[in-house]
């Protein structure tokens, strides 16, 4: 008998920060939790209608558990061009359309990046300098979460400070056997090259039906 697990979400929960994604980086096992925030909610009006909740912002927040490098969150994309391959994968039932998100991630004990801003485990996203969301997202949808991982450091080496990064690189005794690391290829999803960020081998996706 196959076994299905699943990962829920109850928007009509709009105070509480629900878990949306956990994954291992650098040692650290961590977790994103998720509120969304909606000003509207409207219910079914026909047979077969779904509540639909128009979605204002997200706020996001990372707890890391165990491991010695804190991970946090760069920034939340939402890859629009993908979104009918990604329903045609994930969402084989069509009981709803699939929304996704990009979360972003890099450790927080690097250097910092000039071009972009310090990963942070407490984020709004998109922030209140920004136009709302306006997402429109209906009982039984999919949303799925994409997790990227940038560089530990900012100039791409494996080395700085005396902290190694070890979700790009490799080494086994001396510097003379440094070799990058390959993350998996993702199955039928867009290249890490597209988001120029790698995914990283270890659960760089999750899946969530809205209740």
């Amino acid at each position: 008998m196959d076994k299905k697990f699943r990962h829920y979400i109850n928007l009509e929960d709009n105070e509480s920060f629900q878990l949306v994604y956990t994954s291992q980086l650098y040692g650290t096992f961590f977790a994103v939790y998720a509120r969304f925030n909606w000003t509207e909610s409207r219910p079914p009006t026909s047979e077969g209608e779904k509540k639909k909740y128009i979605i204002q912002s997200i706020d996001f927040e990372v707890i890391n558990y165990k491991g010695l490098i804190n991970i946090g969150i760069v920034e939340v994309l939402i890859p629009t061009e993908f979104l009918a391959q990604l329903d045609e994968r994930l969402n084989a039932d069509k009981k709803g359309t699939v929304k996704a998100f990009n979360l972003v991630m890099r450790g927080m004990g690097g250097s910092k990046h000039s071009d972009r801003s310090n990963p942070r485990t407490e984020v709004s996203w998109p922030g209140p300098d920004r136009e709302p969301l306006n997402l429109e997202i209906a009982s039984d949808d999919l949303i799925y979460f994409k997790r990227t991982i940038e560089r530990l450091h900012s100039d791409g080496t494996p080395e700085e400070n005396g902290l190694f990064d070890d979700e790009f690189w490799y080494r086994e005794g001396t510097k003379d056997t440094i070799e990058k690391r390959k993350p998996i290829p993702e199955l039928e999803m867009p290249s890490a090259s597209t988001f120029n960020f790698d995914s990283g081998p270890l659960c760089p996706e999750s899946k969530n039906r809205v209740i």
